[in-house]
């Protein structure tokens, strides 16, 4: 049986990085030891490819996300966080939960990532 494969792009894997030493800068509680970045990067990174593929093109999405999160988290964030804080790829289907002139509001995960035309056969 093949293993999944478990590896970001590595734009996308140097932006994790990146993203990990800026939080790591701002010193919010339950922050790791600065030597332990590199096993908390191989966390996260399967955390992040569990049953999720990454493109290089999904590297800007994470630093707008690892952005975010420095803005707003108040405490060490878990790989979950970034995702919620992430802009989707693409709009449509169930991804979107509601929309007004105001503003879109994206469904909860994994439903935010999942564009696309939902069942409407069933209906």
């Amino acid at each position: 049986m093949d293993k999944p494969n478990r590896i970001l792009p590595k734009t996308v894997f140097n932006e994790v990085l990146n993203g990990l030493l800026m939080l790591l800068a701002l010193r919010l509680p339950g922050t790791p030891a600065a030597d332990a970045i590199a096993a908390t990067a191989a966390a996260w990174e399967i955390a992040l490819t569990s049953g999720k593929a990454w493109r290089d093109e999904d590297a800007p999405r994470f630093q707008t996300a690892f952005a975010t999160l420095a803005a707003t988290a108040e405490a060490w964030p878990a790989p979950a966080a970034l995702l919620k804080a992430m802009p989707p790829w693409q709009g449509g289907g169930d991804m979107i939960r509601r929309v007004t002139f105001e503003k879109t509001e994206y469904n909860d995960l994994p439903y935010k990532f999942e564009a696309g035309t939902p069942n409407i056969a069933d209906t």
